[in-house]
């Protein structure tokens, strides 16, 4: 089982791909272990602009809570 789990974690994390995240609509690209974003990023995806303007501007507040 633990085998199989990093097997997933390997598929999902491969350099450059692309991760829409389902529940905010934000298009993100793995890079090492980490998932990245920018605006123009999200658009050259087909995201809509001001959904990704929302989700910045909620992780900004969420960071100075």
């Amino acid at each position: 089982m633990e085998k199989e789990n990093e097997d997933i974690i390997k598929q999902i994390f491969t350099e450059g791909r692309t991760i829409k995240d389902l529940s905010t609509g934000i298009y993100f690209k793995v890079k090492g272990t980490k998932l990245q974003t920018t605006l123009e990023f999200h658009v050259e995806k087909g995201g809509d602009p001001e959904v990704f303007r929302s989700w910045s501007k909620a992780q900004t507040e969420d960071d100075t809570s």
